[in-house]
């Protein structure tokens, strides 16, 4: 289940990508084709995804945001605010200007689970384990 602020960040971008498609005199399979010859092959976007986007029911990933500013000749973080506030226990998770996230959290993790999470993210070098 989506947080109130996903909904309202959500419906923020929805607004704002019909406004501005309008205003480019677009419709949604135009601008679906347009957005789409701007990614990679990996990327899957069609039609009902522009959909689900403009009536606030889902936010596209970063590639995509970044691919439907530039059609819409807006800056990204025109179209995704740049900072999701985050619950008071849960991750906080901000827009950077090049499309990508910048996510923080503090969480309390069995060693070999946050090793592995360190690994996936690509840490430079994992923290030793440290005996209490």
């Amino acid at each position: 289940m989506k947080s109130q602020d996903d909904r309202l960040r959500a419906m923020r971008f929805a607004q704002t990508l019909a406004r501005r498609r309008q205003e480019l005199g677009l419709n949604q399979a135009e601008l679906t084709r347009r957005v789409r010859a701007m990614l990679t092959n990996d990327v899957k976007l069609d039609r009902a995804s522009m959909s689900r986007y403009e009536s606030g029911q889902n936010l596209p990933r970063p590639e995509v945001v970044q691919a439907l500013a530039a059609v819409l000749e807006i800056p990204p973080q025109e179209l995704i605010p740049a900072k999701v506030e985050a619950s008071q226990s849960g991750p906080n998770l901000v827009a950077q200007p090049d499309g990508s996230y910048r996510l923080t959290m503090d969480l309390v993790l069995p060693y070999d689970v946050a090793l592995d999470i360190l690994k996936l993210v690509g840490a430079a070098k994992p923290v030793e384990k440290k005996e209490s």
